[in-house]
């Protein structure tokens, strides 16, 4: 049966965590302070405030998981959540930094790549097997051509 809350979790939770629910007002107006101000145009600026508020949502849709007992679930946004005050820490840290959509856009076909191989692998698919390991090769010889061109 599929439910949206789960009264019995969410007793529990605020049994477990009675002190942590009374920092949420104090939460939710430093939240509302911090994340009014108006940024600077430029994109890293703009891209350093907006992984803020992801992690801030990220944070409310954590404790709504949370509270309703599915940890795991909570978890796998508490690694992306990690993942953009990481990458917020380094642009602030080095403000001349451009590359940030190169490394996402590398990684994420490097990713999808090595999703399709291990899909073939798993499943044993043999007639695709050449195919993905020659997109494979093709990506490695490109990534290898923007190290040539840096040096």
């Amino acid at each position: 049966m599929i439910q949206f809350s789960l009264p019995e979790e969410e007793h529990w939770f605020s049994e477990r965590h009675p002190g942590f629910l009374e920092l949420l007002p104090t939460l939710n107006d430093t939240l509302d302070n911090v994340l009014k101000h108006t940024v600077t145009a430029d994109r890293q600026g703009v891209t350093v405030f907006m992984l803020g508020r992801r992690c801030a949502n990220d944070f409310s849709e954590i404790l709504l998981l949370a509270s309703n007992g599915y940890g795991f679930a909570a978890l796998q946004i508490l690694r992306s959540m990690f993942e953009k005050l990481v990458d917020a820490r380094y642009l602030h840290d080095n403000p001349t930094e451009r590359r940030m959509a190169d490394v996402a856009l590398h990684q994420s076909l490097l990713f999808l790549i090595l999703v399709l191989q291990l899909e073939v692998e798993h499943y044993g698919w043999e007639d695709s097997a050449l195919e993905v390991q020659q997109l494979l090769d093709l990506f490695g010889s490109y990534m290898q051509s923007l190290a040539e061109r840096k040096d």
